[in-house]
């Protein structure tokens, strides 16, 4: 039978029944190993401590309302002593008992999902955000749901970058409107090469072109400046120079025409096309210079595929379509070169372009 203690005189009590036992007994082995450490390392006074733990059991004893029995036993005083000097708590610390019971029974998550206390630190500190931005998370859902492409609707995006290209208010493809023949100042050298060209690609023969300087020159085909300080220069129509400067045409491919004002012949093709673009039923051969030959090739190029027929649309994602164009030496023209498409596909590089049908009134 566990011994029986009198709150007042709790010191002799426990000397009278042998301190180690009594203890053992009252505070349980662990409590009492505690104690022990805690007290070689403070040497506490046992009055001191005694009056301690009276006090603290009375307190408790009124607090819980229990009857005075001189046989009941004072199971609270290894309790009040423990939390008077912190020995529990010293305990705990060092054997990590308090984490383990709340690991395994969740109360810190269960307090902090109560008190959104993650969520706050979260919101402070940004590491969600930061987090999936690191891990495209974000992106990745928008494109999986189409929020993108509502917000984009939503903000007019897409006609904002319309605007900004150009497409929509580019003339569309074809024959586009000429500029005026210019009036000859300077006929330049006298030679077999010099004459009326298109070089607007307007399909209207308005531009002088000639060799200039010291001398004449060879075949502009084969070159546009020659060692005497000689060079090839036009005089463009709706231009307010009578030259271009020296090696402004990287290459020729221009051919002469009959006279001034003259319906233009029709511009070679590149000798190579270098971007094939994407494989569909639309990339091929066209008559972009409206010159009656189809030597301009187009398709769709850019990084988000095909984007179908022209004459629907011109532009998709990062994809756009796009002319290697006779005559010239880009292998692409721009996003919003074109501001629509009527053109049809013709049958192969050089052959005569399809005749346009009118469409019913």
């Amino acid at each position: 039978m566990a011994a029986h203690v009198q709150v007042v005189g709790a010191h002799q009590s426990v000397k009278s029944f042998g301190n180690e036992k009594l203890m053992d007994a009252i505070w349980g082995t662990h409590v009492t190993a505690s104690y022990r450490a805690w007290q070689t390392k403070h040497s506490p006074s046992l009055i001191d401590l005694d009056a301690k733990a009276a006090a603290a059991f009375r307190e408790w004893k009124a607090t819980n309302q229990q009857p005075e029995d001189d046989n009941e036993e004072p199971v609270g005083v290894g309790q009040a002593v423990a939390e008077a000097s912190g020995i529990g708590a010293g305990v705990a610390q060092a054997s990590g008992i308090g984490r383990q019971t709340a690991l395994e029974s969740g109360i810190g998550k269960a307090t902090a999902e109560e008190n959104l206390v993650g969520q706050k630190t979260a919101e402070e500190t940004a590491a969600g955000k930061i987090s999936a931005r690191e891990e495209g998370t974000g992106r990745q859902i928008a494109m999986k749901e189409g929020h993108g492409r509502e917000l984009a609707i939503a903000h007019r995006a897409g006609v904002q970058t319309a605007k900004a290209t150009g497409i929509g208010n580019m003339e569309s493809a074809g024959q586009v409107a000429c500029a005026p023949a210019v009036n000859v100042t300077d006929a330049g050298y006298h030679d077999e090469f010099r004459g009326w060209f298109d070089i607007q690609g307007c399909g209207q023969c308005n531009d002088f072109c000639r060799w200039v300087g010291a001398g004449g020159g060879a075949d502009p085909f084969e070159s546009q400046s020659e060692t005497n300080g000689a060079f090839w220069s036009c005089h463009l129509a709706g231009s307010d120079g009578d030259y271009t400067p020296e090696n402004h045409f990287a290459r020729w491919m221009h051919p002469r025409c009959p006279g001034k004002g003259e319906s233009a012949p029709c511009m070679e093709a590149q000798p190579e096309i270098v971007d094939t673009g994407f494989t569909d039923a639309f990339q091929g051969w066209y008559d972009v210079q409206g010159c009656g030959t189809c030597n301009d090739y187009c398709r769709w190029v850019g990084r988000s595929g095909s984007g179908g027929d022209p004459k629907n649309r011109l532009a998709k994602g990062d994809s756009w379509w796009s002319c290697q164009m006779a005559g010239h030496e880009d292998a692409h023209t721009n996003l919003g070169r074109f501001g629509s498409w009527s053109l049809s596909k013709c049958d192969g590089q050089g052959v005569p372009a399809p005749t346009v049908v009118p469409s019913a009134p």
